[in-house]
């Protein structure tokens, strides 16, 4: 919500805080839900659709990485994929 609501600020199109942002009917949580419920509703036929969550990132990087390689035909080695987890967690 963070980063649309200052993408929608930038193109002039919301003027207010990020307070009434997260409340307002066009812009706010409720809207941005449905739109990203839409997306998720239509992936069963899509196998190159994967979701990023940033906790599911923050709690277990490497599985997360691994899996997201994995789908782009990409393989890491764990001593590469343990020293970028180290460098940008540290």
């Amino acid at each position: 919500m963070v980063s649309y609501y200052h993408f929608v600020a930038q193109q002039g199109q919301f003027n207010r805080g990020i307070s009434d942002f997260i409340r307002s009917k066009q812009y706010g949580i409720s809207s941005w839900f449905s739109h990203v419920n839409s997306w998720l509703g239509n992936t069963s036929d899509t196998p190159m659709f994967n979701v990023l969550r940033f906790e599911d990132i923050k709690t277990d990087p490497q599985k997360v990485l691994v899996r997201f390689f994995n789908l782009l035909g990409y393989s890491i080695e764990p001593d590469i994929l343990y020293k970028a987890i180290i460098k940008t967690y540290s």
